[in-house]
């Protein structure tokens, strides 16, 4: 994209998430920059895609309750003390947050998600 405008700008414009004065910039701005139309509609398709996934019904796979059932047997059956299981369910958290946030380097407007997510995984005292 050649144009310098704020990326964000949009992402709230579409949002609806922006003052009235903004609002107006932006606009204006649209009525001649070309590339941050195409950013717009894409931003806009995006969007509705989001939105429609957010109103379909998710079906959950039979299999998942004997992968929980499976997990829950392996922590019980370790017997570790408290001291020894939290470590390892901090790890595994901080694993499975990193996992699901990875989608968050392809959500327009978000920046620097890996480096805020390692900055907040480092500070916890993993062995």
């Amino acid at each position: 994209m050649s144009c310098r405008f704020d990326q964000d700008l949009l992402q709230d414009y579409l949002e609806k998430n922006c003052d009235p004065l903004t609002e107006i910039f932006i606009v204006e701005h649209l009525k001649v920059c070309r590339s941050c139309r195409q950013e717009l509609a894409e931003l806009k398709a995006l969007y509705w895609d989001l939105q429609e996934l957010k109103t379909k019904d998710v079906a959950i796979p039979a299999e998942l309750e004997k992968v929980k059932n499976e997990v829950l047997q392996k922590v019980g059956a370790a017997e570790e003390t408290t001291e020894k299981v939290w470590p390892k369910v901090a790890k595994m958290s901080g694993l499975i947050w990193h996992t699901t946030t990875l989608f968050c380097d392809f959500i327009p407007g978000v920046k620097g998600s890996k480096s805020l997510l390692k900055m907040g995984l480092g500070k916890l005292q993993l062995k």
